[in-house]
Formats: structure tokens, sequence, C-alpha cells
């Protein structure tokens, strides 16, 4: 897996599939690509020079499918749990405990109480774990095509970026699944007869071979 940084985010070659998450929108207004009920995806752009190494559209779209089919899979649950619409719940419930209770930590009200109270308890936590399986299920993946795309010299990876943001010193990361050849096309061997007493030699490549 490789990771750079970088300021600020550039138009990638072909070959470089970003993960994608749905919007959220507003209130998603029932879009298809919603985050409350639609998972993230590497999208199946056909990179071009596949075509001369006998892979199709067809083939990577089905690839690309596969890929996002085991991450939703082995993060399914988890991606439920982060649904942002939990922690609001989990906040107003902690709101009106620690208000019951008049729960004080350190001079703030209740209601800042709850919000780390859960932030700590749920939402990071399970954020973590969702970000852990999202990567080995993309790791698994990886390594499921490398076979099939090595013997045509392309390698797979799995690639981010972390990207700062301008003056609050935060920063956020982009993923990718990265197809990129690494072996260079050949031309086939030139058959060469060499002229001469029946049966004729042949040379291929520079090397004789017997008639």
């Amino acid at each position: 897996m490789g990771n750079s940084c970088s300021n600020q985010g550039q138009q990638k070659p072909a070959g470089w599939l970003k993960w994608k998450e749905p919007s959220c929108g507003a209130i998603c207004r029932g879009e298809e690509n919603c985050c409350f009920t639609d998972h993230g995806r590497f999208p199946d752009t056909y990179p071009p020079f596949l075509a001369a190494r006998g892979i199709d559209e067809a083939a990577f779209a089905a690839d690309i499918e596969a890929v996002n089919e085991h991450v939703r899979a082995a993060t399914r649950v988890l991606f439920r749990m982060k649904d942002w619409r939990i922690l609001i719940l989990l906040i107003l419930v902690l709101t009106a405990i620690a208000g019951s209770l008049h729960a004080k930590l350190e001079g703030q009200n209740g209601l800042t109480f709850a919000v780390l109270a859960a932030s700590f308890l749920y939402y990071w936590p399970v954020s973590y774990l969702y970000q852990k399986r999202w990567d080995i299920a993309v790791e698994e993946e990886v390594g499921r095509l490398l076979p099939k795309y090595g013997k045509v010299g392309v390698a797979v990876s799995r690639e981010e970026e972390y990207h700062h943001s301008s003056g609050d010193g935060g920063g956020w990361y982009e993923y990718y699944l990265l197809f990129k050849v690494v072996q260079a096309d050949e031309a086939p061997p030139v058959e060469v007869v060499v002229a001469g007493e029946p049966p004729a030699e042949v040379v291929v490549a520079g090397e004789y071979v017997a008639p």
C-alpha cells in the first residue's frame, strides 16, 4: 500500500479509482446514492491500457463490482452503526440522563458531557473498526486480483493520500484502487527464414532453430 501527503487534489491518470462515499445532502431526499442507505464504492472507470492486454470493459467492471461487494459485506454492520442519526439519538439519551442526575464534567453542562461520551465511547470506536475492516477487505481483494492482472503486466495496489486543509491544520484522506502498467508491451519475436539448401534454417529472435 502506498501513502503520500499533499495539499491539493490533482487529476489522476487512468487506473486510479478513487473511493467515493455517498452524499448525505440535507436529508438525502430519497436519492439513490444516499449515505443512510447506500455504501461507498470504487468507480469502474475503464483504464484504456487494459484493452491491449486482453481485459475488456465488461470483465474489468465485473472485477470492480466484486471488490465493492466484498467491502460492503465486510463493513455492512459497522456502516449502519456509524450512521450519525444513531449518534444524535445517543447524545439525546445521554443528555437526558446527565440532566436528570445533574451530572457535571469540570463545570460543563449535560449536553457537552453527552457529546463527549457518545463520541469517545461509541462513534470513534465504531469509525475506527469500520476503517480497519475496510482496509482488510480491500487488501484481500487486491490479493485476489493480483494474479490475474499480474499475468498481463499490470500491478494492483491500494493507495491513500492525505490532503491538508488550508488554515485549520486539519486534513482528510483519499483512498484509491490503483491499476498500473509495470511491464511494457513487447513485440512478438520476428521469424526470419535464412535461404539455403532445403530444408531452410529458421532464426527466431536471433537464435537458430533446427527445422
